[in-house]
């Protein structure tokens, strides 16, 4: 748990900070360009990925063949996608009414390819546990990345500096795991187990679609209905937002989906696992979120520059949405540790059609509606996910809520404790210390008088 936060919020935080000084010298309309395109990016990713890393993580051996087989469809679909991608950039530049985007998208999409390389060394290492090395390994690549991306936004190089610090650190990303890593498997192609890898995977690769799809949709509807300027300022607080919850989420989904799978047919052991990441993860991040949310307007000042203040708002109503991350996260993952991939792909159509509906309302409204739609979502989503899971672990939607009581009490005391010390000073920075100082300060005093047994858990980096 310890190498794998350390791999997960070591690199995103390289990144943020990079983004943060890169903001400096870029504009709103320039990171807004390069947020029109990760949509296609993140799609092409999945497809390569197509389901095998969760594939091969879950069988506890994996024959040569196996790995072999896997490397050789991840690169011929990533090689593929590019092509496709960079055929396609002129429609989408059109799509959008932004000419520039063509030759920008015909570049930064060479991060598709350079990511098929390493779809199966990281299965590898993960199903082996060896989070040190995933760190090293991702650390290197954000610094090296971030150093490039820095000087040609130095340089005056504008969007072009942040296509290429994405393209670098997929390509150092992939050299490195290769390094630490050496392919030993051979280049074998098996139908036979071509054909077993996808019958688990294609379901994952079909839900995972689906999800990014709808997860980019935002950033799409935006940039074709508003400005690229509106664009980057949605981007700025919607990557902002997601940079703590989403990355510890991805910690503890790293961590849990090996030890829950190890757990195999026992289901009361498979219910005492759940409950203990899923209180101990909703324990950290649940005031992390709110906390930022009621700090939104003093980070940003403190933070950003002045072109960059609108975007306070919508941060703040994000952080309220991506704060039940861990809990949708956890009760999907088990679906997958149980083998019911079709009952997760399921769930992601369900919750699809909801996106939809809401979005037809929410975008005529303005971008501030579409965070406030975002946040429905959320709420409407979370009893879907656990009524599915719940019959998997014995912890269905009444039990989940249960548990989650005391840690939801606690940070909405937390977060109004950080609101109220805030706002009694007027410098952005102090704004801040006293904020967290006050927040956190009453949300691990009240879990100590409550009991609560995760902060020593966490101490102990004990599950």
């Amino acid at each position: 748990m310890a190498w794998s936060a350390l791999e997960s919020f070591g690199s995103s935080g390289v990144s943020f900070v990079v983004s943060i000084i890169m903001a400096r010298f870029l504009a709103p309309k320039e990171f807004g360009l390069v947020a029109m395109l990760q949509v296609f990016i993140a799609i092409a990713c999945i497809c390569v990925d197509s389901g095998m890393t969760q594939a091969l993580v879950r069988r506890p051996e994996r024959r040569p063949q196996e790995e072999s087989t896997a490397l050789l469809l991840n690169v011929s679909v990533g090689l593929a996608a590019y092509v496709l991608l960079f055929a396609a950039a002129p429609w989408v530049a059109r799509f959008y009414g932004e000419p520039e985007l063509c030759p920008l998208m015909q570049v930064i999409c060479l991060a598709v390819p350079l990511n098929a390389l390493c779809v199966v060394q990281t299965a590898r290492l993960t199903s082996d546990m060896r989070f040190d090395l995933l760190f090293k390994v991702s650390a290197s690549a954000v610094l090296i990345s971030g150093a490039l991306g820095l000087a040609l936004a130095r340089m005056g190089c504008g969007v072009w500096a942040l296509a290429w610090q994405q393209v670098s650190m997929w390509g150092i990303r992939s050299m490195l795991l290769w390094i630490v890593s050496p392919w030993k498997s051979g280049w074998v192609f098996s139908r036979t187990e071509a054909r077993g890898l996808l019958g688990f995977s294609w379901k994952l690769m079909g839900a995972s679609l689906l999800d990014t799809l709808w997860t980019n949709i935002y950033p799409v509807l935006i940039g074709k209905f508003f400005t690229p300027r509106i664009t980057g300022l949605f981007w700025r607080a919607n990557s902002f937002a997601l940079l703590p919850a989403s990355t510890a989420t991805g910690v503890v989904h790293r961590v849990a989906y090996p030890l829950l799978s190890r757990a195999g047919n026992s289901a009361p052991r498979r219910k005492i696992l759940f409950l203990r990441v899923l209180g101990m993860s909703a324990w950290v991040i649940f005031p992390i979120m709110a906390i930022l949310a009621a700090l939104s307007g003093s980070i940003f000042e403190a933070l950003f520059n002045e072109q960059w203040q609108s975007a306070a708002p919508l941060f703040r109503i994000i952080c309220l949405a991506t704060m039940l991350y861990p809990v949708h996260a956890l009760n999907l993952m088990l679906l997958n540790v149980v083998g019911r991939s079709d009952l997760f792909l399921r769930l992601e159509v369900i919750k699809k059609f909801l996106t939809v509906a809401i979005l037809c309302v929410t975008v005529p409204m303005g971008v501030q509606a579409i965070c406030l739609g975002m946040l429905a979502n959320s709420l409407i989503a979370l009893p879907i996910n656990m009524w599915y899971s719940g019959r998997y672990a014995a912890s269905g939607i009444t039990l989940q809520f249960r548990f989650l009581f005391p840690t939801l009490c606690l940070t909405l005391l937390g977060a109004l404790a950080a609101a109220g010390a805030s706002a009694l000073v007027s410098n952005a920075w102090l704004s801040i210390l006293l904020g967290l100082c006050a927040g956190l300060g009453i949300y691990i005093l009240g879990s100590a008088l409550a009991r609560m047994p995760w902060l020593r858990r966490l101490a102990s980096f004990k599950i």
